[in-house]
């Protein structure tokens, strides 16, 4: 069943993505929009 396989990689890409994003967004947040908000 290649399209088992081909999700379970997107699934991987996707959350090593959200990871990257994640670990990045709060730097990017607190330098930008809160800091303006506030």
């Amino acid at each position: 069943m290649p399209n088992v396989d081909r999700r379970r990689a997107l699934g991987l890409l996707a959350a090593g993505a959200a990871g990257i994003a994640a670990a990045a967004a709060p730097d990017l947040w607190h330098d930008g929009p809160s800091r303006s908000a506030r």
